[in-house]
């Protein structure tokens, strides 16, 4: 239970319930309003007509609602897998709720408010309420234009911060932890890639701002990862630090990656890592497959891609990823007459 908890179950709450308030609450007006008539009609034509009333706007605003979400459903990526399914639970939920407070909800306001609301006045609150919105709405009706104006010019300034927004769905996390995946040539023996990592990790250690290094090569015995001694990961736990810090932090430990030849790496986050793999298989939010018969050109052209993936902007930790090949030396007889 944290604040992103609560704040979904409060969204949920309000959100499901929204449609149901808003035709009791006009079903309870028009039964208030019909007890000080002289002759008041028959409840059940009372909260029918009541329940009309709101109907259209209800059902329009769910749909609003709905339509807003649909494009979350077609994401791809870690993204779509992450929220697409939040996306798909919540267009449900609103539409039930809105099958409930077109049905269910008048035919119980009818059986509990069968006679009558129990007193015709307004609490003194809604009244005082009521009475301010009354005197705001009235000096600004007095200007129709100005107020329209000033609309437009919001969201003219609105449109305008458009490009300084972020371009990320899913941000990345803050939890001052990195996972360095660092891979070599494949057949890279082990004492080989541990002289590699005391070397990697002396460099992060003497940053400031870092507290531990941690390296693990290869897999274990029974491990779920088939890597091989060429490939070792490295946990790198951070001093608490700001958000702005650790977002520098990990080009600062890009650029010391950077210092060692003949290495490829990724720079992520633990649950960054962690989901993207869980999920999707691979930890980059963009992966480009290429398939054919013929392995030598496969290389070639996915060097080509990753040559032309690096040169967009905003790139970064590209890396050709395919089946690592093992060292091989080929032997010869010379066969005696």
């Amino acid at each position: 239970m944290n604040t992103i908890t609560l704040g979904g179950l409060a969204i949920a709450i309000g959100e499901v319930v929204d449609d149901a308030i808003i035709d009791v609450e006009n079903i309870f007006r028009r039964l208030r309003e019909n007890q000080l008539l002289p002759q008041p009609r028959p409840i059940f034509g009372v909260v029918f007509d009541a329940s009309l009333e709101v109907r259209t706007a209800v059902v329009y605003a769910t749909f609003i609602v709905a339509l807003v979400f649909l494009p979350v459903l077609t994401l791809s990526g870690l993204q779509g897998k992450f929220f697409a399914p939040l996306a798909l639970a919540y267009i449900l939920a609103i539409m039930a709720s809105l099958v409930v407070a077109l049905t269910l909800t008048p035919a119980l306001s009818y059986l509990f408010f069968a006679r009558g609301v129990r007193s015709a006045k307004e609490p003194r609150l809604q009244t005082w309420l009521k009475a301010a919105y009354t005197r705001i709405l009235r000096a600004v009706a007095r200007w129709p234009e100005a107020l329209i104006a000033v609309v437009v010019v919001i969201c003219v300034l609105a449109i305008t911060r458009l490009p300084f927004f972020g371009g990320e769905f899913l941000p990345e996390f803050r939890e001052g932890h990195f996972v360095l995946q660092v891979s070599t040539l494949p057949g890279t023996s082990l004492p080989e890639m541990m002289r590699l990592g005391r070397e990697i990790s002396g460099a992060l250690i003497k940053n400031e701002h870092v507290r531990t290094v941690e390296q693990q090569i290869g897999r274990a015995e029974q491990g779920e990862d088939p890597w091989g001694p060429h490939r070792s990961e490295f946990h790198v736990e951070l001093k608490p630090l700001k958000g702005e810090e650790e977002e520098g932090m990990a080009e600062e430990i890009r650029k010391i990656l950077q210092s060692f030849p003949g290495i490829q790496f990724e720079v992520l986050t633990f649950l960054g890592d962690r989901i993207g793999e869980t999920i999707t298989g691979e930890t980059a939010p963009v992966v480009v497959n290429v398939f054919g018969d013929n392995l030598e050109v496969l290389d070639k052209k996915a060097e080509e891609v990753a040559r032309l993936l690096e040169s967009v902007e905003g790139a970064r930790d590209v890396q050709v990823k395919n089946p690592p090949g093992s060292p091989r030396l080929a032997i010869k007889l010379r066969m005696k007459n």
